[in-house]
């Protein structure tokens, strides 16, 4: 399994359930939109990009495959 990352908004739910009212709430960094919905979240190899205004690193695992 590889170690990935995305990043988070602080102050956002970080787990944020199908059906709940938190999945839209949580708030993930796109490269090309800025803030939005974690479906859309950049994924980074590492953690050499810089984190914009209240970001957070995320580690997130993925399969080899």
């Amino acid at each position: 399994m590889l170690v990935k990352y995305t990043i988070h908004r602080v102050g956002t739910p970080k787990l944020a359930f199908p059906n709940h009212p938190s999945y839209w709430e949580s708030e993930y960094w796109n490269n090309d939109d800025g803030w939005g919905h974690k479906s859309t979240a950049t994924v980074f190899e590492n953690k050499e990009s810089n984190l914009p205004l209240d970001g957070e690193w995320v580690e997130i695992y993925v399969n080899e495959d």
